[in-house]
């Protein structure tokens, strides 16, 4: 299920991983909130579903810390590129190549979860 909400420019939200050694800053409130329970989804949380946001590439304001990447092809043919940290190996981030313009990142990492749903 999906929800859209507005977006509250002034809002700052941090996605850090565990270990806080690779962050990224976003403005605003995501544009597109929702939660999937695909068997990729379930692999990458440990959970039976992933919930998740999306924010367009121009609400990232920086990105600190190290990071590695991973891409695999999604069930549609995308290919699928994650962000995670070396260290610790959160996942913070995952572009889908279907959508060139947005980064969909794991609710669960952020500094403030009141996404407005």
């Amino acid at each position: 299920s999906d929800h859209l909400i507005n977006n509250n420019e002034n809002k700052i939200r941090i996605s850090s991983c565990v270990c806080e050694k690779f962050s990224i800053q976003l403005s605003g409130d995501p544009p597109r909130v929702s939660v999937c329970h695909c068997f990729a989804c379930q692999k990458r949380t440990g959970s039976v579903f992933g919930t998740q946001v999306r924010y367009k590439d121009n609400q990232i304001i920086s990105q600190t810390g190290q990071y590695s990447t991973y891409v695999r092809i999604g069930d549609e043919g995308n290919e699928i590129t994650y962000k995670f940290c070396p260290n610790c190996g959160s996942t913070l981030s995952w572009k889908i190549s279907c959508f060139p313009e947005d980064t969909i990142f794991a609710v669960g990492n952020l500094s403030d979860i009141n996404i407005g749903v």
